[in-house]
């Protein structure tokens, strides 16, 4: 509890957890903090893996590997549960940032599964692929539904989480023409349609980053609350 009695803005206190909460909605419960570390070191190994075959064994180069959304939203999310599961003081008092590793790694795994399922996205092997693009997205969407939160996400907070995926669309674009290389076809503007194209997918894929960042907010903290009262 703050010693000043004050509540950030955009937070709301849930009801504090009591016996009643089961250990698997604990955030501080041994086996939540064993399996968010073992996920996370797991995430961890996949994408070293990925980045040994692309970048060591096929010369894929560097800055293009950590230049894909998917690798920096999985580093996120693994850090995320590697951090949160070592340190529980950590996970009492951040849940936004779980929050945003969901979100990021959600999007990953429905823009991957709409539009680049059938695409080269340079993963080599399916297992990595897969493991990248379902398996930990789904593993950060249960994490934030099931572990409870001691502090709500207002859905103000969770529009500030767009923040993160609107610079990276900037950041694709602006390096783009520089190093002649885009990393997902809908943000490639040499492809047919220009950069009309590329502003049609992004309004489009902002729409649903917006709903999924509101929807997340609201639905992590609804969770929470059934879960802390008696």
């Amino acid at each position: 509890m703050e010693s000043s009695g004050r509540k950030p803005r955009d937070s709301v206190t849930l009801p504090a957890m009591t016996e009643a909460v089961p250990i698997w909605r604990d955030y501080a419960s041994l086996p939540v903090r064993v399996v968010r570390v073992l996920v996370g070191a797991f995430g961890f190994f996949v994408v070293i893996r990925q980045a040994d075959i692309s970048v060591g064994q096929n010369g894929f180069r560097l800055d293009h590997f950590f230049s894909y959304f998917t690798i920096l939203s999985n580093i996120l999310a693994d850090a995320v549960l590697v951090i949160y599961g070592l340190f529980p003081l950590i996970a009492r008092r951040a849940d936004a940032w779980r929050g945003a590793a969901a979100l990021y790694i959600a999007i990953t795994g429905v823009i991957y599964n709409a539009l680049l399922r059938n695409v080269d996205v340079a993963t080599s092997e399916a297992w990595l692929n897969e493991v990248l693009h379902v398996v930990i997205p789904v593993v950060m969407a249960l994490d934030w539904l099931i572990v409870a939160q001691v502090r709500a996400v207002s859905w103000k907070l969770s529009l500030a989480w767009l923040g993160f995926p609107l610079a990276y669309v900037a950041y694709s674009l602006i390096r783009g023409p520089i190093v002649d290389w885009y990393p997902y076809p809908f943000i490639d503007p040499r492809r047919p349609g220009g950069y009309w194209r590329v502003v049609g997918y992004s309004v489009v894929i902002a729409a649903v980053m917006a709903v999924l960042s509101v929807g997340f907010a609201y639905v992590g903290a609804r969770f929470s609350r059934r879960s802390t009262t008696t």
